[in-house]
């Protein structure tokens, strides 16, 4: 949310501009506490010089706990904030609302124009996580597994590093995707920093990474460390299909196949696809996945570019793939 001080003939209240920081985190947090009964510490930063606006008040980490999408959160604040500040001359949530259509289009499966609607919001704030991890998303759903990659690798690093009982699902969603089309390096390095970042009470964010960081280990030849990975994935899930799987696997390259057979079984009992996949022919969880393909979106002026509209035939796919 951009928030933009009064304009400059109403400075001579308060001069000096730390105070009127302090004024606006002060009714921000009266905001929170009369809209959502919640006492929180508020950061403002500096808008971004190419947008309008001078502060931004990032909504984002608000989402999980207020169970509510972040552009009426933001709309909700900055009415708040109008209404109750001399120094509000006015708001803008339109990347949220961006992102919002764009979840919508991710739901019908329309990954083009979700990718160019996530994209239209990034653009309007750059420093807008849920933007870019949403590019990503849009290309993993393509099967564009490389060329989400280095999206994920932009949304890890906007994630609010203060946040850590949030999961930084931008670095779980990259060690898949980087595992996915053979760079084992990259997927090691998103998956560590997702265990190094998470914090949160969420055993099962956990477990994926720990299985994401075991296939990049194993992918390195380093066995012993991805054993170790995928051992502490099922302790904390133990009936992870997926890493159940990868620990028959590192067995059977270890010559104990026999108890490696065990491992396959509770892993076909998770999943039936893996009942047919056999550790003489696979080398990795690849086979789950469509061979990934190559898209071309980005030639389009971003600039000028405004989601579809929503017709009969959107709604049609929608409700038939969202019962």
């Amino acid at each position: 949310m951009l928030i933009k001080k009064l304009i400059a003939i109403c400075y001579w209240l308060i001069p000096d501009k730390m105070n009127i920081e302090l004024s606006l985190k002060k009714t921000i947090q009266e905001a929170l506490l009369a809209l959502y009964h919640v006492e929180e510490e508020v950061v403002l930063q500096p808008t971004k010089k190419d947008f309008e606006g001078h502060y931004t008040y990032v909504v984002f980490p608000l989402v999980k706990s207020l169970r509510k999408n972040p552009a009426e959160i933001g709309n909700t604040i900055g009415q708040y904030l109008q209404e109750n500040s001399t120094f509000i001359d006015g708001f803008n949530v339109k990347a949220m609302e961006y992102q919002a259509s764009a979840d919508m289009l991710i739901a019908a499966k329309d990954y083009r124009s979700a990718y160019l609607t996530y994209k239209k919001a990034a653009g309007l704030f750059p420093g807008y996580y849920q933007g870019w991890f949403g590019m990503a998303i849009a290309l993993q759903e393509a099967g564009a597994f490389a060329q989400a990659v280095p999206i994920c690798q932009e949304a890890v690093k906007r994630f609010p590093t203060d946040q850590t009982g949030l999961v930084n699902y931008a670095a779980d969603h990259g060690a898949w995707m980087a595992i996915r089309t053979q760079q084992p390096e990259t997927a090691l390095t998103f998956a560590t920093h997702s265990l190094e970042h998470n914090k949160s009470e969420d055993q099962e964010s956990r477990s994926t990474a720990y299985r994401f960081r075991a296939e990049a280990l194993y992918r390195l030849n380093r066995i012993q460390e991805a054993t170790d990975d995928v051992d502490a994935a099922l302790a904390l899930k133990k009936d992870y299909s997926t890493a159940n799987w990868l620990k028959g696997l590192l067995l059977h390259r270890t010559g104990k196949s026999i108890e490696a057979k065990k491992y396959h079984q509770l892993a076909a009992e998770g999943y039936e696809r893996f009942s047919s996949a056999s550790y003489d022919e696979e080398d990795g969880t690849e086979f789950l996945d469509d061979k990934p393909i190559t898209v071309d979106w980005d030639n389009v002026d971003i600039a000028n570019y405004e989601p579809p509209g929503k017709d009969e035939a959107f709604w049609h796919t929608y409700f038939s793939e969202n019962d």
